[in-house]
């Protein structure tokens, strides 16, 4: 049977104010920071680190003869990470506000017949369903606009009963779309 590899995590314990600072290899403190839980966990903990490599004098330091940046430029770099990363965060969480529908005033057949035309004629596109995406932006006077009551005045004008008679108005409007095209 083949041995396994374990690996054994470090638990970091805090000691009179004293965290593990893991030697000061940035791997290993990018290890543990990345199992702390919140960004201001983090952030102290790295501020910690950083103080510490700041405060440390063990005599010549050889990380200012390897290229690349050094220890607390990484942490640095780490901590504007996580704080940039948690703004993002914040602002993606915020509710998007919602805004105003155009109201329409006339009657709905009017409505309907217009932008039946509108979309027909290519004055308005639209992606899935005409009728869900003009609810969206619209309403009437006295109710919400839904898309089944779109649909069912569609439906009625073009069985062309009297009750669902487009304006005078709107039929010139309508006429000369169409005449266009």
């Amino acid at each position: 049977m083949a041995k396994k590899k374990t690996t054994i995590k470090k638990k970091v314990v805090k000691k009179n104010n004293q965290y593990e600072v893991y030697n000061f290899r940035f791997n290993e403190v990018k290890e543990h920071v990345d199992n702390l839980n919140t960004p201001e966990e983090k952030i102290l903990y790295l501020e910690y680190v950083k103080k510490e490599k700041m405060n440390q004098s063990e005599g010549l330091d050889l990380e200012f003869y390897v290229p690349g940046p050094t220890f607390v430029e990484k942490v640095e770099n780490e901590i504007a990470f996580i704080k940039k990363e948690s703004e993002l965060k914040t602002k993606s969480i915020k509710p998007i506000e919602s805004t105003d529908k155009i109201v329409w005033l006339k009657n709905r057949q009017d409505f309907v017949a217009l932008f039946d035309v509108l979309m027909n004629v290519g004055f308005v596109s639209y992606k899935k369903d005409k009728f869900v995406s003009l609810s969206k932006h619209f309403s009437w006077i006295d109710e919400e606009m839904t898309s089944e009551q779109l649909k069912h005045l569609k439906n009625n004008i073009k069985n062309k009963t009297e009750v669902y008679q487009v304006s005078d108005e709107m039929k010139i409007i309508v006429d000369k779309l169409q005449n266009q095209s």
